[in-house]
Formats: C-alpha cells, sequence, structure tokens
C-alpha cells in the first residue's frame, strides 16, 4: 500500500524514476492524504516533463531548477554548495542569502569581521592608529545601540546624522564626532567590499571641523627652541626640519640612520600610518647636529632607539613630552610677563607664545616645503602621503612660477607662415 499510518498521520511512499519517495502528509483522514500523495506525483510527472523539455532545448542531459529565479538551466554550470540549493548564477545565489539569511547588524560585522581586521592591520604597525583612531571610534560606533542594532542595508544618512547629533549632544567637538564617521565610512566601503552587503550609504562629515594647520613662524620656533629642555628641543628640530610625524620621530633607530648618503646623512622612515609613509628623508645640518650629539652621548651604539626611554615600547611617547611642552609655553610666556613690566606702548610689548601642538611642526616643514617652489609630488613623496591630494594643500603656485611654465613651454606661435618664394 502507498497510504500507511504512522502515528496520528498518515503517510505515502512510492517509487519514481528508481528513488524511493517517502513523506508525511500530515493528515489524519485517508482521503486527504490519498488527494495529497495524488498531487504529488502529479506535480513530479510535471517536473519531470518541464525537465525533458528544457534537456532539448538547452542541448544537455542534465538541468537543474534555479532555486532563486526558478528557470531551468544546465546543471553541470550549477552555482551552490553540497549542491543542496543550486543556483543558475552568482547573482541569483546572492539575491537568494541576502533575502533568506539577511545582514548582520553593524556590531555583529564590527565585532566578526572588521575589528579583527583592523587590529591585525595598526595594532602592531601603528599602535597610535589603532589605539586613537579605530579602538576609540569603534567602541563609541557599538555603543550606540540605534546605529549598532541596524543591519548594515539599512543604515541610512539619517541614522548617521542621528548618530553624530548623538556625539554632538555628549560635548564633542565636531573633529572628534568626524573622527567616528570616518572610521564608519570606512566599515561600510569594507562591508561592500567583502560582499557583506551590496551597497553602502554614503557618510556625510559635519562642518566647523578644526584643523591642526598653525603655521609657526621662524621666530615663534627660535623661542621655543631656546626655551624647551634638551630632549623636546631635539625632538623639535628633527621634526621641523624633516617633516616626519611625531609617532614616526619617536620610533627613529641608529640602524635606520645613515651617515655617509646624501650631503648630511639620511632617515629611513620605517613605520608609518600607510605604505606610502616607508621613505628616505635627507639630514639638515641642525638634524646632522643634534643626532651626532646623541649619539655621541650614548656611546655611539648600532642599533636601538635614537630616543629610548624606560617605557613599554622602548621609546619616548606623547605622554613623556606633554608636561615638558606645556613647561615650555609658560617659561617663554613668563619671561615675556616680565620683559612688558613697565612699557605702556602695546606696540613695544612682547607678544605672548600662542601653544601649538607637535604636530605643527610637521605642518610647518610642509608650508615651507610647498613655499619653496617644491611641486606636489615630489612633496608627497617626502611627507609620506599616500594621495598627492593631501599634498597639494601646501602647494599654492604664485603667478610668476605659472609663467615660468608657460615660458618653458616655448609659448604658442600665432601669425601665419611666411609665403616661400617661387
Amino acid at each position: 500500500m502507498s497510504i500507511f499510518k504512522r502515528g496520528k498521520f498518515y503517510w505515502y511512499k512510492f517509487m519514481w524514476n528508481g528513488e524511493m519517495i517517502r513523506e508525511s502528509t500530515k493528515q489524519g483522514s485517508d482521503k486527504k492524504a490519498r488527494n495529497i500523495e495524488a498531487d504529488r506525483r502529479a506535480g513530479l510527472a510535471r517536473q519531470q516533463a518541464e525537465s525533458e523539455a528544457a534537456k532539448k532545448q538547452l542541448g544537455c542531459e542534465r538541468v537543474a531548477r534555479c532555486a532563486e529565479c526558478g528557470k531551468w538551466f544546465d546543471e553541470a554550470r550549477a552555482v551552490g554548495e553540497n549542491k543542496q540549493c543550486v543556483f543558475c548564477s552568482n547573482e541569483c545565489q546572492s539575491n537568494w542569502q541576502h533575502r533568506n539569511e539577511g545582514t548582520i547588524t553593524l556590531k555583529e560585522f564590527i565585532d566578526r569581521q572588521f575589528e579583527p581586521w583592523a587590529r591585525a592591520q595598526f595594532e602592531v604597525s601603528s599602535p597610535k592608529t589603532w589605539q586613537g583612531w579605530y579602538r576609540t571610534s569603534l567602541k563609541a560606533l557599538s555603543g550606540y545601540a540605534p546605529l549598532a542594532n541596524c543591519n548594515l542595508d539599512e543604515i541610512t544618512g539619517e541614522r548617521m546624522a542621528e548618530f553624530a547629533a548623538h556625539r554632538q549632544a555628549d560635548g564633542l567637538q565636531a573633529s572628534s564626532v568626524n573622527a567616528c564617521l570616518r572610521v564608519l565610512r570606512r566599515i561600510m566601503r569594507k562591508a561592500v567590499e567583502w560582499g557583506t552587503t551590496k551597497t553602502a550609504a554614503k557618510v556625510q562629515l559635519l562642518r566647523g571641523e578644526r584643523h591642526r594647520e598653525r603655521v609657526i613662524s621662524q621666530e615663534e620656533e627660535a623661542r621655543y627652541l631656546a626655551a624647551a629642555p634638551a630632549l623636546l628641543s631635539d625632538v623639535a628640530t628633527v621634526l621641523v626640519d624633516t617633516g616626519m610625524r611625531p609617532e614616526e620621530c619617536f620610533r627613529l633607530r641608529w640602524e635606520s640612520i645613515s651617515w655617509t648618503n646624501g650631503r648630511f646623512g639620511m632617515l629611513l622612515v620605517t613605520h608609518g600610518k600607510t605604505a606610502a609613509a616607508r621613505r628616505l628623508i635627507p639630514m639638515s645640518p641642525r638634524v646632522r647636529k643634534v643626532l651626532d650629539a646623541r649619539h655621541k652621548a650614548q656611546k655611539k651604539p648600532d642599533e636601538g632607539f635614537v630616543f629610548s626611554a624606560p617605557t613599554k615600547s622602548g621609546h619616548i611617547e606623547s605622554s613623556s613630552l606633554k608636561k615638558q611642552h606645556a613647561g615650555t609655553f609658560a617659561a617663554v610666556n613668563k619671561a615675556v610677563a616680565e620683559a612688558n613690566k613697565g612699557i605702556t606702548s602695546e606696540a613695544k610689548k612682547q607678544k605672548p607664545l600662542k601653544a601649538f601642538v607637535l604636530y605643527s611642526f610637521r605642518h610647518t616643514f610642509l608650508t615651507r616645503l610647498g613655499e619653496s617652489g617644491c611641486d606636489a609630488w615630489t612633496l608627497a613623496r617626502i611627507a609620506g602621503h599616500s594621495s598627492i591630494t593631501i599634498s597639494q594643500r601646501y602647494v599654492h603656485p604664485s603667478e610668476n612660477a605659472v609663467m615660468d611654465a608657460f615660458s618653458r613651454l616655448g609659448g604658442h606661435k600665432t601669425g601665419h607662415r611666411p609665403r616661400l618664394k617661387q
């Protein structure tokens, strides 16, 4: 018998093309069970007829039905794992997975994929980038539930604006909020690149961000270096004459210094934010003098950190110079206040030294380099920029430079050619 009862429900069992079909009808009535069995047989017969017609049309021996679009196609070209659910194309497979499996939330993507990737990329090679950029921003993004619990394909510009407003309500400046938004932009782009989601909404940064674009004058530089302690003065001199990032300067090693190459020697930057950060920088006379003195003071070692310190990293950090940096401004301005005593004319009074961050020395060097006539491509190589777009901020061609460029081309000869004599 093809119909039999097992427990409360009837089952049917029959052979079809050498394959045993055994399924429950989930019915307690034998009449309904027989009708279900008949419908199943009719469906198999219809499917067999359709497959035979598809074989003739496609000219192949075996065909399969796509689980997404339902079309018949050559089974030899099936897409899918273990043939359990086959698709006629990668697009159909992606559509089926997107509809049936859904996309993961932002927090799940951060925890499972993005944070392990960022940690592997930057924790060792660029600790400051990992700690001050990615780790802080990822914590903020994961901690804001309305955004963190959204599926990646549901994150819109409105959701991002709500997150930015929430961060601003906590008292953060536009630059701090934009740091999180830039990391979110990187997350969304990686999600698209890795195939986790199809599209990513555009991330709109906040306006009014304050950039570290302070250019230190020659007079301010001289006052600062004169008042700074020896260690801070050495670091500042290297920064303002090489344009290195503070972190690159702190990690400078003796084996990365060539005393003979170039006019005064060369520095090799081995670690940085990007691959472009690895570069050779010529030493200026001041830098050569500073490093020579430190080299002799340390008994001319062949290896090790130039600015070594008893820290976890083995070299000085930003925190190592924080008090010295603040104390330098205090010392300069104290001397200014003493010098201004008894002077009534504002024009004759000395001006106090406005505070700036160590990174301003790098910006000052690049600005001076751009003003000297250096082109953007060379400046990008010296600065270790990954994109020439960043370097173009420092290059502002003068009117004379533009005219000189045209003159080197020879200009455009106007007028008519003279007639040749016959």
